[in-house]
């Protein structure tokens, strides 16, 4: 009866030890698998958080709703968006924090394009990211301070990407003028007059539908109802033309080149500071950007068919440096999340570039994207 009932009592702890083991792992397995004790850096580039819609159409039956925020505004969801992916990510990397907690400096950077919905976005994600440790917090409230850097409009070619590039503009009018892009419109000139006549506006185009497209998206996560003419076109039939437009933007060599390659120089360069050992390098560049500049960048570096044509709200492309157990190189890993749920991203593989693909060969790898003069590049011919 006896060593029944301590059997019984051992099986029992042994249960409860199992199920606390397994809670840890689920809790803290990213900071504890043999993966991240070579964890070096990282940068990451998300996409804002869900947002009001940042246009309207004349038929658009929320015009009063829209009189009650400001257009393009990061939503209240959006913001726990943002917060929620800062948790996610804060277990991942917490390693690279300093010991306190307290933001510095020379270990984090923040960048983020001239939006108040991207700015607000990297605000509400360090809250999640970023949280200062209790012991060490001056605040009553478990949040600090940390700096944001912003890039004006006319002059960010990193994330925005609307720095002005005159033969850009041409190769772009030649690629929406191409045979593929006309016969894409003239297959779609019935869709093109019902969205018209419903919206109220013009759609004769690609990248008309495109910004459609985000109005209805940005309508609908913010739990707004959408009209019946939408049902069997929203987003059947809008999505594959938004996420064609979208892979127009850097359709070439020399698209890619200008519209990723600032941002990929930048992170090259964040990657080979910290393998140098350079007074400037960071552990932790993050990028407070939007779904065109996630796109932009992993259709340049080909990996855009192993995450989303069109990137969802909160999502994210994390770059990982570790050191090297093979090598006196460092390795580069990249994972994505897509989404403010994702607690587990997905690993990306690296085209030309085999497991572990080390930080020398992605540079060769990535090359075609590096701009060392921008305006010599955009100048017409």
């Amino acid at each position: 009866m006896d060593n029944r009932r301590a059997m019984m009592i051992s099986v029992t702890v042994l249960g409860v030890s199992i199920a606390a083991f397994m809670f840890a792992y689920m809790a803290f397995g990213d900071n504890t698998d043999e993966d991240m004790k070579t964890l070096k850096q990282v940068n990451i580039i998300f996409r804002h958080g869900a947002k009001f819609p940042d246009r309207i159409y004349p038929k658009d039956f929320h015009l009063t709703d829209v009189q009650n925020h400001d257009l393009g505004a990061l939503t209240n969801a959006g913001s726990l968006q943002m917060y929620n992916l800062g948790k996610n990510l804060h277990h991942r990397y917490l390693k690279l924090f300093p010991s306190n907690g307290f933001y510095s400096k020379k270990v984090v950077s923040v960048k983020s394009s001239w939006k108040d919905r991207t700015i607000m976005s990297a605000q509400s994600f360090l809250a999640g990211f970023m949280p200062p440790l209790e012991n060490f917090n001056p605040l009553p409230i478990p949040w600090q301070p940390v700096a944001i850097y912003t890039i004006p409009r006319n002059m960010d070619d990193i994330i925005a990407q609307k720095r002005d590039c005159p033969k850009y503009d041409e190769v772009y009018e030649e690629v929406m003028k191409s045979e593929e892009i006309r016969q894409l419109d003239k297959n779609n000139k019935a869709l093109y007059r019902i969205l018209s006549l419903n919206t109220g506006i013009n759609i004769s185009s690609l990248l008309d539908v495109e910004l459609l497209h985000g109005t209805l998206e940005a309508e609908k996560e913010a739990g707004w109802d959408l009209p019946d003419w939408t049902e069997g076109v929203f987003p059947s039939k809008t999505l594959p033309l938004a996420e064609r437009y979208l892979r127009l933007i850097t359709e070439t060599p020399f698209m890619k080149r200008i519209k990723a390659g600032p941002l990929m120089t930048e992170i090259m360069e964040n990657m080979f500071s910290k393998k140098n050992s350079l007074p400037q390098e960071y552990d932790v560049n993050i990028y407070s950007a939007h779904d065109v500049t996630l796109v932009n960048l992993m259709n340049s570096m080909n990996i855009l068919n192993q995450t989303s044509n069109k990137p969802d709200f909160a999502s994210a492309l994390a770059i990982e440096v570790h050191s090297s157990y093979t090598s006196i190189d460092m390795d580069v890993k990249i994972y994505y999340y897509f989404n403010s749920n994702d607690k587990y991203p997905k690993a990306i593989d690296i085209g030309g570039c085999e497991s572990p693909c080390t930080l020398n060969r992605f540079r060769k790898v990535m090359n075609h994207l590096v701009v060392n003069d921008f305006q010599k590049l955009c100048e017409r011919a």
